[in-house]
C-alpha cells in the first residue's frame, strides 16, 4: 500500500479533490485549515469513496471525526460492549401475541426498547415463514418488558 504524507502547507483541498484512487485520508491536528477547508476535503472524499478521518488533539482532550461512506452503518448507540445474556426461554404469548424472550434466573440485560440483538446456538426454533431459517443469526429488535426479560419481533409458535 502506497503511503504519501503531505506538509501541512500544501493544499490539501486541491491535492484530494485530484486523487480518486486514494483508501483513506487522515487529517491529524490540522489547525491551520479552517472547518470549511475540512468540510470540502471530506465532501471530495466521500464523492470518491474514499474513507476520512479527522484526529486532532488539545491537551488531555481529543477527538475523532470518521466518515467511511454512506454504506457504512453504525448500529453501536452507546460505544458499550456488546453485552451476551444466557437466555432460559423463549415462547410465544398467546395475550399478548408476542415473543417473550426470559433470561436464566440471576441474569440482566441493559436492553432498552428498539434495541436491535442476534441470537446465537438457540436449538429448536425455525422460522415459520423458511423452516430451513433459523432465529440464529437473525437480527431482530427487542421491546424491553423488564431486566430479565423481553420480546422481540418474531413469531416463536
Amino acid at each position: 500500500m502506497k503511503v504519501t504524507v503531505l506538509e501541512p502547507s500544501s493544499d490539501l483541498t486541491t491535492y484530494v479533490k485530484g486523487q480518486s484512487d486514494l483508501k483513506v485520508v487522515v487529517l491529524t491536528d490540522m489547525y491551520q485549515i479552517s472547518p470549511e477547508d475540512v468540510h470540502t476535503i471530506n465532501t471530495a472524499c466521500r464523492a470518491n469513496k474514499t474513507a476520512f478521518i479527522n484526529a486532532m488533539q488539545n491537551g488531555l482532550f481529543g477527538k475523532v471525526f470518521n466518515d467511511f461512506g454512506a454504506e457504512f452503518l453504525v448500529l453501536d448507540k452507546d460505544g458499550e460492549e456488546l453485552q451476551e445474556v444466557m437466555i432460559k426461554d423463549i415462547s410465544f404469548d398467546d395475550a399478548t401475541q408476542t415473543t417473550v424472550v426470559k433470561l436464566l434466573d440471576g441474569f440482566k440485560h441493559r436492553f432498552a426498547d428498539n434495541d436491535q440483538v442476534s441470537f446465537k446456538e438457540v436449538l429448536g426454533m425455525t422460522k415459520l415463514d423458511d423452516p430451513e431459517k433459523s432465529i440464529n443469526d437473525a437480527v431482530v429488535t427487542i421491546r424491553v418488558i423488564n431486566p430479565s426479560s423481553f420480546t422481540i419481533d418474531e413469531d416463536a409458535r
